[in-house]
């Protein structure tokens, strides 16, 4: 495939040339600038040669660069291939995927493009995300996901994430942390801009100054899967007092106050079971149910806009802080 791609190339170069050649004799004027695009024509075709050349040796570093200054010379869409290519073998999968994407844009129908749009995909599965991260004010810290762990840079800055969701918290001394949650594409290049809000939070003062110990900055759905989890346990006891305030009051009417050993103290103690089992029930019922019903609001809200919202928990002298944070 290579060598068909870099024929189609040369040839392709050789048609401009005797191109340039035609119109030069045809017309005087042109003459100068003939000779400049036949000496254009035959860098192209040198550097595409010394590429493949080097290719062939595995010298794609040598290879790449050839190929890019022969596509600056001339942009045929063969030579983004085989940038791409040269490029996925050095390692830099960003750029290869960047240069397989202008190919498949300039030749969409051509075979070899559908091919290429597969192993783009494949790429993008083992791939991270990139994004550059950009604050106002600027210098401030990057976390990712806990904002427990080391700041992995200060804005402006590029930061490589794993695909899925994640969680990037931007912090700054008098500031308020900026917290976003994110759902990272393989491969994904773009920009992340967080605009701070002058103001005391104890979740920054502590990440930054390590005066206490801040809890983590977790995301709507995760809150919301812990809420239902506790909440679906709560109603789960509230069923088993409530057995048992069933099995006491059953005994409470079966209870024969002239058999032998029979006593009103013994009656009160039985009466007093079930009082406190169904009190109980009841208890752990509402509890499970509020919530319960607060983990499905959170997860409703969490897959209505996963990007734009978060739950923050940060400890204080008198207790601790919940905010919501994100965009309305």
């Amino acid at each position: 495939m290579s060598k068909v791609l870099s024929r189609r190339t040369m040839q392709a170069a050789t048609i401009a040339l005797c191109s340039q050649l035609i119109v030069g004799t045809l017309h005087p004027s042109i003459a100068a600038a003939q000779d400049q695009g036949v000496s254009k024509a035959k860098r192209v075709l040198g550097l595409i040669s010394s590429a493949n050349d080097k290719f062939d040796a595995e010298d794609f570093q040598g290879a790449r660069d050839d190929y890019r200054e022969a596509y600056s010379l001339y942009p045929d869409p063969s030579l983004l291939y085989r940038l791409g290519l040269s490029s996925e073998k050095i390692g830099e999968n960003f750029e290869a995927v960047h240069y397989y994407e202008q190919f498949i844009d300039a030749v969409p129908d051509d075979k070899t493009a559908k091919k290429v749009s597969a192993r783009i995909n494949e790429m993008r599965a083992e791939l991270p995300a990139r994004y550059q991260v950009e604050s106002s004010p600027p210098e401030a810290s990057v976390y990712l996901t806990n904002i427990k762990t080391d700041s992995l840079c200060t804005t402006p800055c590029s930061i490589d994430v794993p695909p899925g969701r994640t969680t990037i918290l931007v912090a700054k001394e008098g500031y308020e942390t900026s917290v976003r949650n994110i759902d990272a594409v393989g491969a994904e290049e773009k920009t992340l801009k967080f605009e701070l809000v002058e103001g005391t939070v104890p979740l920054a003062s502590a990440v930054l100054d390590n005066r206490t110990e801040p809890s983590d900055g977790v995301s709507l759905g995760t809150w919301g899967w812990i809420a239902t989890g506790v909440g679906v346990a709560a109603l789960g006891t509230g069923a088993a007092f409530s057995f048992l305030s069933q099995s006491a009051t059953d005994d409470v009417n079966a209870y024969d106050k002239r058999a032998a050993g029979a006593s009103p103290s013994e009656l009160k103690g039985l009466k007093s079971d079930a009082n406190s089992y169904y009190d109980t029930s009841v208890i752990m019922y509402v509890v499970g149910g509020v919530l319960t019903a607060t983990g499905v609001t959170l997860l409703v809200v969490d897959s209505m806009d996963s990007e734009s919202m978060s739950l923050n928990v940060s400890p204080t002298p008198d207790g601790a802080v919940v905010g919501l944070g994100g965009r309305f």
